[in-house]
């Protein structure tokens, strides 16, 4: 995996700073396990002053970004996205998003909503994260 930064007016870019989430990985240790395992994450830029907040109790199509309140930014301890958009099989090691759908705002202070539908591509393989968003407004 390498790291994948997304603009939500430009799409995946490189080296730029003007990027809104990032796909990395991160070691975690999920529940269970007696190790930290690499586990893809979604990132959001904090020095960007990008915010962010999951929403679980409604369909995409319902979410309005421009009325959520309690958006927040990344920090060392909490995550808003981080490893939480997944489901993790044991049995097969695949990853299924949780199709839940996050609000954020950019760093200029547009909002966008937008979810992970998948994380393999066409051919199967694994690191390909595919969103489906809206224009942020």
């Amino acid at each position: 995996d390498t790291d994948t930064s997304f603009s939500f007016a430009k799409g995946a870019i490189a080296n730029n700073t003007h990027w809104a989430v990032k796909h990395t990985t991160i070691l975690t240790t999920p529940e269970g396990s007696p190790f930290p395992v690499s586990f893809p994450a979604v990132l959001l830029n904090t020095a960007g002053n990008v915010k962010a907040k999951a929403i679980s109790n409604k369909e995409f199509a319902a979410v309005n970004a421009a009325t959520e309140t309690g958006l927040v930014a990344d920090m060392p301890e909490m995550l808003v996205i981080g490893t939480d958009w997944f489901n993790y099989d044991q049995t097969t090691h695949r990853l299924s998003s949780k199709n839940l759908s996050y609000v954020l705002e950019t760093m200029a202070a547009k909002r966008t909503k937008f979810r992970v539908l998948n994380y393999y591509d066409d051919n199967n393989e694994s690191g390909h994260i595919k969103l489906e968003y809206t224009t942020a407004q």
